[in-house]
């Protein structure tokens, strides 16, 4: 028995019962009859084969796997910090978070009172040792130094001058009385020698007369006592003469030892000078170090940029905020190096990222629809999770590309530190047929787990 006929019977009975059923009333009399129309034949066989083929594409049909992540744009190396070294009270802040600043360019600058004075002092000190120092060397060079010309205040260069007049009449009067010794030394000396010229002409003279006496008393034409004065005489004679050319030795050597005296005395003096000048080098050589220092300090009242960078934050929020010494002053973010882009990865996802996957990134501040995205590859990922102001863990990925800029045709915007960026980082690829497949496969997984 067909179906057919099966169901014509059962649709009798149910008329002759007087209760036929809607599914009943709806057969469509083709079917009732046995007969199937080609068009009705053609529809199912179609949807049949397109099912079929929508299960093939599905099962081969790749739809990739990403792990999004969102964060910004930092330089490959890391937030600079600017500190200051000795502190101070600010007096003027002359950059604000978001600008871009040039090397070298002033952040903030402190109050300039206690290092310009310190300053102050130190150049007044040098001036003082330089007039010092000029002041000894005239007096070893034995000349005159020119105060004018090292710009002294009045009251330095009378000072100086008048140390300079004291120390050249001290000199000047130990050399007068010295010259006095040497004076009358010299005039002693001379006297002898004088004196000494009269006894070698009184000693030639005595030598005759004794000899002629002598003869004379040989010859019995002269006493003998006239033999013996003559003879006394010479030897009178000649006793001054030994002490006169004695005096002419005592008066040289006395002479010798009066110069001798007076070199000592100047040397002592030149000496002294020396000593003073070599401690006013020494000292004048610590004060052009402290000055230098110093120098160093008031050029720090204005804290500058190392190089060019984005003011990423500004500490002290307005003049008079207190730095302590190392305190920092603000964060720059260095421009002109390579960026990368650090996101926050979730936990769920960093099981799949790993370095080396491939990466899109989207910058917020341009239509990613217009501009396109960003190539990338993924560099890093941290070791550790870190959080968010709110408590909720995440990983630090980082992710590197090449553009500096982003364009649309002839017009180009500049990529720069703190961008926001979206990262969709490739982890893998699935089907089509498995994407929604895989709520069964989970429903499997956990069946028949129940107690």
């Amino acid at each position: 028995m067909s179906a057919v006929a099966a169901i014509r019977r059962a649709r009798e009975a149910s008329f002759a019962a007087g209760r036929p059923s809607a599914e009943e009333l709806a057969l469509p009399l083709d079917i009732e009859a046995g007969r199937w129309p080609n068009v009705f034949r053609s529809i199912m066989v179609s949807l049949t084969v397109g099912l079929g083929l929508l299960v093939i594409i599905a099962a081969i049909a790749p739809l990739r796997e990403l792990a999004v992540a969102e964060g910004q744009l930092t330089p490959e190396g890391s937030v600079i910090p600017v500190q200051h070294y000795e502190g101070g009270i600010v007096a003027e802040i002359l950059a604000k978070p978001g600008d871009i600043v040039d090397a070298d360019a002033p952040l903030i600058r402190l109050e300039p009172t206690g290092a310009r004075a310190d300053l102050g002092q130190l150049s007044a000190r040098r001036t003082s040792l330089i007039a010092t120092r000029a002041r000894l060397l005239a007096q070893l060079d034995e000349t005159r130094p020119d105060f004018a010309a090292l710009g002294l205040a009045d009251d330095q260069r009378r000072e100086q001058e008048e140390l300079f007049r004291r120390e050249s009449e001290g000199l000047a009067k130990i050399r007068e009385t010295f010259a006095a010794r040497i004076a009358q030394r010299t005039a002693e000396i001379q006297a002898a020698q004088s004196e000494m010229i009269s006894l070698d002409a009184q000693l030639g003279a005595n030598r005759e007369r004794l000899a002629l006496r002598e003869k004379l008393h040989k010859e019995g034409y002269s006493s003998r006592n006239a033999f013996l004065d003559a003879k006394v005489t010479l030897e009178q004679t000649r006793a001054r003469v030994a002490q006169v050319q004695g005096q002419i030795e005592s008066g040289r050597s006395g002479l010798a030892e009066v110069r001798g005296q007076l070199a000592d005395a100047e040397s002592t003096r030149r000496v002294q000078w020396s000593s003073d000048l070599a401690k006013t080098g020494a000292e004048l050589a610590e004060v052009e170090q402290q000055i230098a220092k110093s120098r160093d300090r008031v050029d720090r009242l204005f804290v500058r940029a190392p190089s060019r960078a984005l003011v990423q934050d500004m500490v002290p929020k307005s003049p008079g905020d207190v730095l302590k010494p190392g305190d920092t002053v603000a964060e720059l973010v260095p421009i002109g190096e390579r960026l990368v882009a650090e996101v926050k990865l979730r936990p769920d996802d960093v099981g799949y990222v790993r370095a080396g996957l491939q990466a899109r990134l989207k910058v917020t501040a341009y239509d990613p629809e217009s501009f396109g995205p960003i190539q990338g590859e993924v560099l890093s990922v941290s070791p550790t999770t870190f959080k968010t102001e709110k408590g909720e863990p995440f990983y630090k990925a980082r992710v590197g590309f090449d553009r500096t800029d982003v364009h649309l045709g002839a017009e180009r915007h500049p990529l720069l530190p703190g961008m926001v960026v979206r990262a969709e980082i490739l982890t893998g690829e699935k089907s089509v047929l498995r994407y929604f497949l895989k709520p069964i496969f989970r429903s499997f997984d956990l069946a028949f787990s129940e107690r």
